[in-house]
């Protein structure tokens, strides 16, 4: 638990910090890969995957990248006012600053559950894993009909 507790309180504390959430949640993790000391509490396994979410993928990279183009710096408010597409270019920027973000946490509290654990979660996630449920329940409601008509069918 107290290695969880470590882990979770890199989220804690990227709450109150003043920068971004995303760019906060990677540098503590940067941090905690390269502190000997608190690195020896992790299995190697564990301290690979510590090392891996603090890295982030290529997607994870590439959201940051175009996370730069969030109007809020003079520069970027500047290019959105002059640039014909630049308001496309800021929703673009905002948009994937929010997924890096929840890339990130998503990451963070997988390393929670694995420390809790003591394993890898055998969890699949899927494309509607984070969806209200009522969208779910649409969805199954527009898939039922078919599934009665070949019910149906077969008697």
């Amino acid at each position: 638990m107290k290695k969880s507790e470590m882990i979770t309180d890199i989220l804690e504390r990227a709450d109150v910090s003043q920068g971004s959430k995303e760019a906060s949640i990677a540098a503590q993790l940067s941090s905690l890969a390269k502190n000997d000391k608190k690195m020896r509490f992790f299995t190697a396994e564990e301290q690979e995957a510590i090392r891996k979410a603090a890295k982030g993928g290529p997607l994870q990279s590439t959201l940051r990248t175009i996370a730069k183009f969030t109007p809020m710096t003079p520069a970027a408010a500047i290019f959105t006012a002059v640039n014909p597409l630049g308001a496309n270019t800021a929703a673009a920027g905002m948009a994937s600053n929010g997924m890096a973000e929840t890339r990130r946490t998503q990451e963070v509290n997988r390393l929670a559950n694995r420390m809790r654990l003591g394993e890898t979660p055998q969890v699949l996630e899927g494309p509607l894993a984070n969806q209200p449920v009522f969208f779910s329940r649409s969805v199954q409601n527009m898939l039922n009909p078919t599934t009665q008509n070949q019910n149906a069918l077969a008697r």
